[in-house]
């Protein structure tokens, strides 16, 4: 991301282009099953005929303010994209999970996934989600930052 001020549209556009090829890497290490059933939440595939009339993915809105946030402490958004991944991740549990809860049949113009697979099959999709995110985090090289490292040392 660059220097200059940029309205909120073109901010979301570049995040979500940025961060959604990389969604597709830690979900195509799931299981096949879990792999399919959860890209099937992510719009990227179905199990039968449907047809989208509206935008099928979100809005980028979380990737966008990691980045923004990264770039705010002066740290690299290109080492923030771990962060980013896990949290469309972690957002993606949590709107599975919310679908269950609240029996929502739809999710983004779509069949919600427990309305098609089952609760059984969004809760495990959720759940691999989840994990996805931890390990996205976990695998990624730690971020440095001049102001990260003034801090770190100021709260020691």
């Amino acid at each position: 991301m660059s220097d200059k001020p940029r309205d909120c549209e073109r901010i979301l556009a570049h995040s979500a282009s940025a961060i959604r090829p990389l969604i597709r890497s830690p979900v195509n290490h799931l299981p096949a099953h879990i792999r399919h059933i959860t890209g099937m939440h992510f719009g990227w595939w179905t199990d039968g005929p449907i047809h989208l009339h509206h935008r099928t993915e979100g809005k980028a809105l979380r990737p966008a303010l990691t980045l923004l946030a990264c770039q705010a402490v002066g740290g690299d958004p290109e080492q923030a994209r771990p962060a980013t991944v896990a949290v469309e991740l972690v957002h993606n549990t949590s709107l599975l999970h919310d679908d269950i809860i609240d029996h929502d049949p739809v999710r983004r113009h779509r069949p919600a996934l427990c309305a098609v697979k089952g609760i059984a099959a969004a809760i495990l999709a959720g759940d691999a989600l989840f994990f996805a995110a931890v390990r996205a985090l976990a695998e990624a090289p730690t971020p440095s930052s001049p102001s990260l490292s003034s801090w770190r040392a100021s709260s020691n």
